[in-house]
């Protein structure tokens, strides 16, 4: 739960902006180069949860949730033998109706997926007040990761949703930051990434087409340098 003055350090957003949206577009993609394909798309419903009254509380939960699953991949138990790794994902809150749903594409290796199901119920009851129904939690594979990023985008500003293909939806108001990313396929990272030689330079986008600045006429109206 919040008290009333962090309900009042919460920003209330209605949409991702194009900053956001392009950083998040380039950390799905990131982490494929790394090494790290973000390979499960985990859903939850926070409405089935002891939560669902209290919305604002919703960022404060997520952020908890993806600190348990960092510090659960970095820093197994000495007892466990597995190996560690890094905690890479992309995350989005929605509220396209009266609950607000947290949608999370990350990492997990194969052999550890089944561990990590187990750990999310866990961390959701403890967080969240109990598990109301089972439809509060719904995990699967990604195998296009890129495509889910991109549905995951469908909350974008309308006027540059068009510009990047994506099927602008109304995801209603979230209290707090609504995107984001872990910080090893953040934007600091991805200049990092570009300086090795690891990562395509800065394009410029056209609506249907991506080319290099350098072969592209600028055509203001249409071009967003991402």
């Amino acid at each position: 739960m919040l008290c009333g003055d962090e309900r009042t350090k919460l920003r209330v957003s209605r949409f991702i902006n194009r900053k956001p949206a392009a950083n998040f577009h380039h950390a799905v993609r990131a982490a494929e180069l790394k090494g790290y394909p973000l390979n499960l798309l985990v859903s939850i419903n926070l409405g089935c949860t002891g939560a669902a009254a209290d919305l604002p509380a919703a960022a404060s939960i997520c952020q908890k949730l993806r600190d348990k699953f960092t510090k659960w991949a970095t820093r197994p138990p000495v007892n466990q033998a597995r190996s560690k790794f890094p905690g890479t994902f992309v995350w989005v809150l929605e509220k396209p109706s009266l609950h607000v749903n947290f949608h999370w594409l990350l990492h997990v290796p194969v052999s550890k997926q089944r561990e990590f199901k187990e750990r999310l119920y866990s961390w959701v009851a403890s967080l969240a007040g109990g598990i109301l129904d089972e439809a509060a939690i719904d995990v699967k594979a990604a195998p296009k990761p890129k495509g889910a990023g991109k549905y995951m985008l469908k909350g974008m500003h309308p006027s540059w949703a068009q510009h990047f293909d994506i099927e602008f939806g109304d995801q209603g108001e979230i209290f707090g930051k609504r995107s984001g990313y872990s910080r090893n396929i953040g934007p600091t990272e991805v200049r990092m990434m570009r300086v090795r030689g690891r990562y395509p330079q800065t394009r410029r986008y056209v609506k249907g087409l991506y080319t290099r600045p350098s072969t592209v006429t600028p055509r203001p109206t249409v071009q967003v340098s991402i």
